[in-house]
């Protein structure tokens, strides 16, 4: 009974849709820093964030102008001005940009939510970082195929190699 109880619990807790208490996108278009960043966007109090990897350093995330989100099940899509997903919470991200010392000098707003920082102002960089992190299956099929074909050359290189030995 316990154990039925408790799959139950853990499934209402999968369920949880996230909630965005704010997403800050910069008022115009301007020049950004264009600092590499590695980490992971993840989702704290209702702010999309970027957790660096190798540190505890989070940064709330300005986005750039036209992006937006939407809500897709557990998890928070960004879109970009396209309409085209670029990051979904959970994935592994290089982003360029750099820090902020404000979100309402990118913003031109005051936030309707108390923002902490520290905060980086995004440029359109943004590259998946593993394999599992690419939207579609297409784009993961294609990579898959290329580290074939790379790990095929290399064997045939090795066999070819060992005959002339």
């Amino acid at each position: 009974m316990l154990l039925v109880l408790g799959l139950v619990l853990l499934s209402l807790s999968a369920c949880t849709t996230p909630t965005v208490a704010y997403f800050p996108v910069r008022h115009d278009s301007g020049i950004s820093l264009l600092l590499p960043n590695y980490g992971k966007i993840v989702l704290e109090d209702g702010l999309l964030r970027f957790k660096e990897n190798f540190s505890d350093t989070s940064y709330l995330l300005i986005w750039p102008h036209g992006f937006s989100y939407r809500v897709s099940g557990s998890r928070v899509e960004v879109l970009d001005a396209e309409g085209t997903v670029v990051a979904k919470t959970g994935q592994y991200k290089l982003i360029g940009g750099g820090p902020a010392s404000s979100v309402e000098y990118y913003t031109g707003e005051q936030p309707p939510v108390p923002v902490p920082g520290p905060y980086w102002a995004m440029d359109r960089t943004l590259k998946n970082l593993y394999p599992w992190d690419y939207g579609s299956v297409r784009e993961l099929a294609v990579l898959l195929l290329l580290v074939l074909a790379v790990v095929t050359i290399i064997v045939w290189f090795t066999m070819r190699r060992r005959r002339k030995i």
